[in-house]
């Protein structure tokens, strides 16, 4: 398909970018009103002791660990927080004039990062998926099936480095393909990976190989060299934080004794199983078969960034990531697979795998309004509840009661005074009873109140993003030479 890019490159890249502004307004539509996750709220911590403080000390808590100057650190990775700060400082501007809390502006502002890494994800999709040799209408509906039929619609909502991690993942891969390449380009992104998130590791040696088997030249060393340096970066970052280049923050718990369970769980199990959360991955897989003959290094390489996700996450102990919706620590790897659904070849596959994704949509939905953390407090304020059934189990899992949660969060919302949100501001609490965030309806204008706006006047603003979000999109679909691919 290399041929086809000198006439229609412009013309894929506007698309593309219409298409991540279309999604990108239907996502903040359903933007979150704050952060629940513990881990979320100590990388937002982070941002703000940047902004304020200009370290990346915490305050102290159950989950912050004591380093060098009896400073407190979040167990965590940089580039997110870094990444942040822009909207953070912007965030706590408003809310030293607003005189509300600089915890509550802060996640708003800083969920609005997950929102453009998932956007523009959706985006480099579409752009990859043809770069693989799909049509530009088989690499449409990959797009659409990312943004809305697959966890990471969820994922927007909330502040994790996965979505990061999954933006630069694909982002390298499509320069990597890139006919006029830039190799300092590719190496940047797998620097930038390896400070998003430790697993990051595997695109490096990926690309490096590919590189190696298709030119045969010392190009290969980029990747490489980019891997290194963001390793070396990463561990000047844990000494400055813990005095070693080693310390982490995370348990150091790796074994091959948890791969088996884990590989078949981050699969197939009904607690985490990436085809349950994300099943228009299933048509993709199908479309490669017959994609390989034609293109079988770009492909391999495609896989082995998948593969080589979920096997290092496999040999972790946490690999279910306890209070977690589905796979989320191979959450990278959905953008990466999604691009092979724009392999599909035929209208039938089209519409199946526009099935799967419509199925998704319904598996994933209840989280656009709702926090899944939901579930877990009412499942573990039960006697007997245990992981295992969680992850196992089709009675407990919450693939099967997302809707029912999410509506038990709505009724309770009814009698919840948001008031009351502002003391527990910057304070997660997993205890359903005493957690206030899981008893509102988790968008942004349901807050409204607050600032003594009506909530019908939030609402009709979300109406009017999403109508915007799908108007945007169609134009998207018009500005793709579909007719000649």
């Amino acid at each position: 398909m290399k041929a086809d890019f000198p006439s229609r490159d412009t013309q894929g890249h506007r698309a593309a970018l219409t298409l991540t502004v279309g999604i990108g307004l239907i996502y903040l539509a359903f933007l979150a009103p704050g952060l629940q996750s513990i881990d979320n709220t100590m990388m937002l911590d982070v941002s703000i002791s940047l902004v304020k403080h200009h370290d990346f000390s915490v305050p102290p808590s159950s989950r912050a660990i004591l380093g060098r100057g009896g400073l407190y650190y979040a167990p965590f990775y940089p580039l997110l927080s870094i990444v942040s700060v822009p909207f953070v400082a912007g965030a706590l501007l408003v809310a030293g004039k607003s005189h509300l809390p600089d915890h509550f502006l802060a996640a708003v502002a800083a969920i609005q990062v997950s929102v453009i890494c998932t956007a523009l994800s959706a985006g480099l999709v579409l752009l990859l998926a043809f770069r693989l040799g799909g049509r530009w209408k088989s690499a449409f509906v990959a797009s659409l099936a990312f943004a809305f039929g697959t966890m990471a619609m969820v994922y927007s909502r909330y502040f994790y480095a996965d979505p990061l991690l999954g933006l630069l993942s694909v982002a390298a891969l499509y320069v990597a393909f890139n006919e006029h390449r830039t190799g300092a380009l590719c190496a940047l992104f797998c620097a930038l990976a390896v400070l998003a998130k430790p697993s990051g590791i595997v695109l490096g040696p990926v690309l490096a190989c590919y590189f190696l088997v298709t030119e045969k030249s010392l190009k290969a060393l980029l990747p490489i060299g980019g891997t290194l340096a963001g390793a070396f970066l990463y561990a000047f970052f844990n000494w400055f934080r813990f005095g070693h280049a080693s310390s982490v923050g995370q348990p150091w718990d790796f074994s091959f004794r948890y791969f088996p369970e884990a590989l078949t769980g981050f699969m197939l199990s009904p607690g985490r199983g990436l085809f349950w959360f994300c099943p228009p991955i299933i048509g993709g897989l199908f479309a490669c078969p017959p994609a390989f003959k034609k293109n079988p290094w770009q492909i391999l390489a495609v896989l082995s960034v998948a593969i080589g996700y979920i096997c290092l996450h496999s040999f972790w102990s946490l690999w279910y990531a306890t209070w977690s919706w589905g796979p989320r620590l191979i959450l990278p790897t959905v953008p990466v697979l999604c691009t092979l659904i724009g392999l599909t070849s035929t209208e039938r596959m089209r519409r199946v795998t526009m099935g799967l994704a419509v199925l998704g949509f319904v598996v994933n939905g209840p989280f656009m309004f709702a926090f899944y953390e939901r579930y877990f407090a009412e499942y573990f304020d039960q006697p007997n509840s245990t992981w295992q059934a969680v992850n196992w189990s089709f009675h407990d899992t919450p693939l099967v009661h997302g809707w029912q949660s999410a509506y038990h969060e709505t009724r309770d919302a009814l009698g919840t005074d948001v008031r009351d949100l502002l003391r527990t501001a910057g304070q997660p609490n997993k205890s359903l009873s005493s957690s206030k965030w899981l008893h509102v309806v988790a968008l942004w204008w349901w807050m409204l109140p607050l600032v003594r706006i009506s909530r019908l006047v939030g609402a009709g603003i979300a109406l009017l993003l999403s109508v915007s979000g799908v108007a945007v999109i169609a134009a998207a679909r018009r500005m793709l030479p579909i007719g000649n691919s």
